[in-house]
């Protein structure tokens, strides 16, 4: 343990070390509860940097409050070159992809009550649309293919039903949700009809 409260090292460089008194030795090492009962400040007049051995600068705080986590010139408030895992039992568990985020609640983007595993308020770009094209006023712009019900769309839109032969895969309807084209797992295709009793039912308003 160090021999006082706070000591100071000089280093080469302009570069200091400061020691705090301390419990414990090696991966043990802890500060007691007295000892964390008043709060650590440290300043930089350049950026604050968090370094490890090899010369390795995981974090780094800039003066303009920007955060690097592996990025040592940030440009935003949060800069992270990699990946990441957010959740309380999914952090430290799991492995994020390649460049990927994983999320283990729910996300809101221009939200602050997300209801949904994702809550966007405005509108959304995917794909090569994405920094490109912007997507109409709350809508969303795609790219690629779309599947609904479907891990492998083979067109623009992909709808994949239930399984059940009376059940609606595809369906339309007016502004007061009164259906007005249907599409049934069968096949069959009801305009005006929800229950088409053949290939093609027409049934006038």
């Amino acid at each position: 343990d160090l021999g006082s409260a706070l000591s100071l090292y000089g280093g080469s460089n302009l570069r200091g070390y400061i020691g705090f008194t301390h419990t414990g030795s090696g991966s043990n090492t802890f500060f007691t509860a007295g000892e964390l009962a008043d709060a650590l400040f440290v300043q930089s007049y350049g950026p604050f940097q968090l370094g490890t051995n090899g010369n390795h600068i995981p974090v780094t705080v800039d003066n303009s409050q920007n955060v690097g986590i592996g990025v040592t010139a940030p440009v935003n408030k949060l800069d992270v070159k990699g990946a990441a895992v957010i959740g309380s039992t999914y952090a430290g568990s799991n492995t994020a992809p390649s460049n990927g985020l994983l999320v283990q609640g729910a996300v809101g983007i221009g939200n602050t009550a997300p209801q949904s595993s994702l809550d966007v308020t405005g509108n959304a770009a995917f794909g090569s649309y994405a920094g490109v094209t912007a997507a109409p006023a709350n809508g969303v712009i795609v790219s690629g293919n779309v599947g609904v019900g479907s891990s492998t769309p083979f067109a623009k839109l992909s709808v994949k039903g239930a399984g059940s032969s009376t059940g609606v895969n595809f369906e339309t309807t007016n502004s007061a949700d009164t259906p007005l084209f249907n599409i049934l797992d069968n096949g069959l295709v009801g305009i005006g009809t929800t229950s088409p009793s053949g290939q093609l039912a027409v049934v006038a308003g």
